[in-house]
């Protein structure tokens, strides 16, 4: 009774707010408004990136991307297309502090993912590192609070720490689609700490916030292929449509 009330006091001077407009809300959650305005990835989209298309396409269709380059994980999906609305919500959680966004977009990533999980049949969640300069700069990193919630809604194993960020880049955001690869060449490792026999056979998933070219992503999925972990699998809160 005492819990009961003193949450009631709670939200009556800190009352929940909507997390990417902050109108107030009467739970932890997203307005009517912005929930409208995000978009779910459906049919039609690339069978390997899930990069949606504007047209019709057949199942298996793959993307110009994905033609084109060597992509080294399985599968990746996404569920939100990447707009002004599912920017703001990211944006908030990358730069602005606001942690408890996370849980929300975990559970959100959770809900939305389940055929994907179990086709798949994950053993393993891990996320993209960050570098330590950067890390030390930010408190925090959003696709590991992500990966982390994802793993405790759908009781798969997590480890924070298995691929390591060895060079402080650019961020991708500030450069072109043409420099984006060349980038991130040879700046993530594994963590040799973990002996990797006990990970060869395991479905790995790769967590991030946002696939863009896929470059980051892609990467860190080499580095597990050329270790000879060959079952990797991506999945991101939001996908661009460019």
């Amino acid at each position: 009774m005492l819990h009961y009330i003193s949450k009631k006091i709670l939200n009556l001077f800190f009352p929940f707010q909507c997390p990417i407009c902050n109108t107030i809300v009467n739970k932890s959650n997203i307005c009517d408004i912005c929930w409208k305005q995000l978009i779910f990835i459906q049919q039609p989209f690339c069978s390997k990136c899930h990069h949606p298309f504007e047209v019709e396409s057949n199942k298996s269709t793959l993307c110009i991307n994905c033609i084109t380059n060597k992509i080294y994980f399985k599968k990746s999906t996404s569920i939100l297309i990447y707009n002004k609305t599912s920017g703001t919500l990211i944006s908030k959680l990358k730069y602005k502090d606001q942690t408890n966004i996370a849980k929300f977009a975990a559970k959100l990533m959770s809900e939305h993912s389940q055929d994907f999980l179990k086709e798949n049949n994950i053993d393993l969640i891990v996320s993209i590192p960050m570098h330590k300069k950067k890390l030390q700069q930010r408190k925090y990193n959003q696709s590991a609070l992500l990966a982390k919630k994802l793993a405790q809604l759908n009781n798969i194993e997590f480890i924070l720490d298995f691929l390591i960020k060895t060079k402080n880049t650019k961020p991708q955001t500030t450069l072109k689609q043409k420099d984006r690869k060349t980038n991130l060449q040879n700046t993530f490792s594994l963590n040799l700490k973990y002996s990797l026999k006990n990970f060869r056979n395991k479905n790995i998933l790769l967590i991030d916030d946002v696939f863009t070219t896929g470059s980051t992503l892609n990467e860190c999925a080499k580095i597990l292929v050329k270790n000879e972990i060959k079952n990797i699998y991506c999945l991101t809160l939001a996908k661009t449509k460019k």
